[in-house]
């Protein structure tokens, strides 16, 4: 959802917004454009988990958690509609009333439509998978993902309203450039468009991904990892040396 459309403000500034030509013009272009919320941010976040809720069951499947910060206001605003009535586990339903639970074929409305299902297995099954629960007990940072959200938000920072459009272009050129590399990227957007790419820019490019490649590679190295447990035995050793003693220095204090 979005609050803003970038066609609709400049055609607003060229044709003026009460003018009969505008009126004109916005009616072949209201199906297509890219504001679909009227309001505060705050409620096009509720607006749009309502939205998600309420046509979930015309697709075949019902949501049963949901994951948001601590001062969303959309599990109020969903618990307050009730959109799917008493949907409360059967099974734990008749658990705590002291009765045998019934079968799953029985009691759920909604099943998952068998059109989706072999779209939504796979996805389940790679999830469930024991060779990716094993990477998980590392316990590592997932920074492939914050590389890639960073890509996107320097295209689109994420503090200022931005169009559809622009929403769209930015995630599908971040990762385009992050699995394929700045200069392949360049190449095939350039190809695309039928326009020729300039030796300074293929150097850039060409830089940008060595950068990102050596620095990838340097992270991963045992030196690095070493050299960073020093850092943090240092960085420790002089937080306890300057809570016994007091601060070593202070800029200004001598």
């Amino acid at each position: 959802m979005s609050k803003r459309c970038g066609e609709c403000e400049q055609t607003k500034f060229a044709l003026e917004e009460d003018s009969a030509e505008f009126r004109i013009w916005y009616e072949g272009h209201q199906d297509v454009c890219s504001a679909t919320h009227v309001g505060s941010s705050d409620a096009m976040e509720v607006n749009a988990a309502v939205k998600l809720w309420e046509r979930s069951e015309s697709i075949g499947f019902r949501y049963t958690t949901l994951l948001s910060d601590g001062d969303s206001k959309s599990f109020v605003e969903l618990k307050e509609r009730n959109v799917y009535g008493n949907s409360w586990c059967f099974n734990q339903s008749s658990l705590a009333r002291g009765k045998k639970p019934g079968f799953h074929k029985d009691w759920v409305k909604t099943p998952i439509n068998e059109e989706y299902l072999p779209k939504i297995l796979p996805i389940y099954q790679r999830l469930a998978s024991s060779e990716l629960l094993s990477r998980c007990v590392r316990g590592l940072t997932q920074n492939s993902n914050e590389a890639l959200h960073s890509m996107i938000w320097n295209r689109c920072p994420k503090e200022n309203s931005a169009s559809r459009s622009r929403v769209l272009i930015a995630v599908s050129s971040a990762i385009s450039e992050f699995n394929v590399g700045t200069l392949k990227n360049l190449k095939t957007f350039q190809d695309v468009n039928c326009l020729v790419t300039s030796l300074s820019s293929e150097h850039l490019a060409f830089f940008t991904d060595y950068r990102r490649t050596y620095f990838r590679k340097k992270i991963k190295s045992a030196n690095f990892k070493v050299e960073q447990e020093k850092i943090k035995f240092a960085k420790l050793r002089r937080l306890k040396i300057e809570k016994k003693l007091g601060p070593m220095y202070k800029s200004g204090g001598f």
